[in-house]
């Protein structure tokens, strides 16, 4: 199978949803202009109407692409876009700026080893399809809960709300982790006391976040927790858990330790 050079360039999307207004000859005409990498790239995106992916692959069969070697070659444009560098000091990943704590690794420059390794873990994750990846989420869904290890309540992505303040400061933010109804409800009514004790000091954020943060725990608390499929949230978690096995194991493999 033969290899196409990637250099690193900015992303411009083509045939993304919403634009049905090209043909699969507009398309065709359009991608031409493109270079095999690009059209790659693309091709690696699940943001495509489906006049564009099938111009796509009909401009690497003009290039003498097959059918046999195009999912190899789109995996690999899948990984290589964890392997992306910046030309600025800025986290590779994040997008913040590099400071002391700064990593380097093969190339790419992290902010912290945090976003060094949810950048490997995306690039083993990218191995699996999308099959998979809810596959695996229905079973994360039906197993123990992460936190207490009780089975029974339907496993998801649950929010909770804080908000704190102290003169003319005022914090607020969700927390969401993946957990059952139980232990969901715990941290809703932990996040609903800690805003009403620490959340009131602030003007004017405090005394408006305060009231705001406590009722939308208490609107998680009372949403009724019906079967339905996996979220966003939960299928994201579930293709990095899938990732983080993965890298693992090649990890394991071939006697690296994790950083």
């Amino acid at each position: 199978m033969r290899a196409l050079a990637q250099p690193a360039y900015s992303a411009r999307g083509f045939g993304r949803r919403g634009t049905g207004m090209y043909t699969h000859a507009d398309f065709v005409e359009r991608f031409r202009a493109l270079e095999d990498y690009e059209l790659l790239d693309r091709l690696a995106t699940s943001q495509l109407t489906d006049e564009a992916r099938a111009a796509l692959q009909t401009v690497l069969r003009e290039r003498g692409v097959s059918a046999h070697e195009l999912p190899a070659l789109v995996l690999q444009a899948k990984k290589d876009r964890y392997r992306r560098t910046g030309v600025t000091n800025d986290c590779d990943r994040c997008g913040k700026s590099c400071g002391v704590a700064t990593v380097h690794d093969g190339g790419q420059t992290f902010c912290g080893p945090a976003c060094r390794e949810h950048m490997r873990i995306m690039e083993a994750a990218a191995d699996y399809d999308d099959d998979a990846v809810h596959r695996h989420a229905q079973t994360l869904q039906h197993g123990p809960c992460p936190h207490c290890q009780r089975q029974g309540s339907p496993i998801e992505v649950r929010r909770s709300y804080h908000v704190w303040s102290a003169l003319f400061i005022t914090r607020w933010g969700t927390t969401s982790k993946v957990r059952c109804r139980a232990c969901g409800i715990r941290a809703n009514l932990l996040d609903a006391g800690y805003s009403a004790t620490l959340g009131w000091w602030g003007f004017p954020f405090g005394l408006l976040m305060t009231p705001v943060q406590i009722l939308r725990n208490l609107g998680e608390m009372v949403m009724r927790d019906r079967a339905r499929p996996p979220s966003p949230e939960l299928l994201e978690f579930a293709r990095a858990d899938l990732g983080l096995q993965a890298l693992r194991r090649q990890r394991l493999a071939s006697g690296a330790e994790a950083p």
